[in-house]
């Protein structure tokens, strides 16, 4: 079994999950946040920016929803899938101390798995 490949894999399903949007500026912000010149500060920025992507997400995905169709399974979903790409992504920059990458990529992997599990109708 290739392993990186299994989890470059993993790692596309995931972030299809979440809106472009938010992986852009989710990115954006810890790129910034990582450059402001007062050390100290980083952690509160990569935690509020944290934060903006996980309110961001279902936001996002309710305004974009059409109310004619199934919404809520989605916004679930793609908000719970957030937090393990956030941390397979930014977290060993973010909080290298707790970092794992064979954690975040068992967590990435688990959340593409049960989503293939949940009926969505379309």
């Amino acid at each position: 079994m290739d392993v990186p490949q299994v989890v470059g894999n993993a790692v596309e399903k995931i972030v299809k999950l979440i809106p472009t949007e938010v992986v852009a500026g989710y990115s954006a912000l810890v790129y910034f946040a990582s450059n402001v010149a007062r050390e100290s500060w980083h952690i509160w920025l990569y935690g509020f920016a944290f934060f903006v992507g996980l309110v961001a997400t279902p936001t996002y995905l309710y305004l974009a929803a059409n109310r004619q169709k199934p919404y809520v399974a989605q916004m679930l979903i793609s908000t719970i899938a957030f937090i393990p790409w956030a941390y397979l992504t930014t977290g060993k920059q973010i909080v290298p101390q707790y970092y794992d990458f064979a954690l975040a990529g068992f967590l990435v992997a688990l959340v593409t798995l049960v989503n293939g599990c949940i009926p969505i109708r379309k």
